[in-house]
């Protein structure tokens, strides 16, 4: 189990963007994978960052998948995590009809945010994603796997 200091935990916690609305994500801000999930390196080993977040909240590893009941993978607020198996995963994607974007999606994307008129989280709100998800799409970061503007 991975065990942070209090120096790795500030340094965990000065990468997540907590937002005014009391029930919002708690996005991750540092590194994170093309598909939107965090990682965070701490004792010589990367790790999923929702995994780190849910262990400090716990103090304990999970037993299987880390859950986002909020379908953010770059959330790493607590009370939107719970542990579950792949089966449980399979459900929620099933039953909240979870899927990837369109490539016609992502073309409204980049226009409506090159208009200037909208942030990237205004953007990220409109098409339900993180934000982050819309700033990898508007430069071209994830090309290989979900094309680019």
């Amino acid at each position: 189990m991975i065990r942070l200091t209090d120096k790795q935990e500030q340094r965990f916690f000065d990468k997540v963007d907590i937002p005014l609305d009391p029930d919002g994500c708690h996005e991750w801000t540092g590194y994170s994978l093309p598909e939107g999930y965090g990682r965070f390196y701490a004792q010589g080993k990367h790790h999923l960052a929702h995994r780190v977040a849910f262990m400090i909240e716990h103090g304990r590893e999970p037993e299987g998948l880390v859950l986002h009941s909020c379908d953010n993978p770059c959330c790493v607020r607590s009370d939107h995590l719970r542990e579950g198996t792949n089966s449980d995963n399979m459900n929620d994607m099933y039953s909240r009809d979870r899927r990837k974007l369109t490539k016609q999606q992502r073309r409204d994307i980049c226009d409506m945010y090159a208009t200037g008129f909208h942030s990237q989280l205004e953007v990220a709100a409109q098409f339900g994603v993180c934000e982050m998800a819309v700033n990898k799409i508007v430069n071209g970061k994830v090309h290989h796997i979900i094309g680019a503007c």
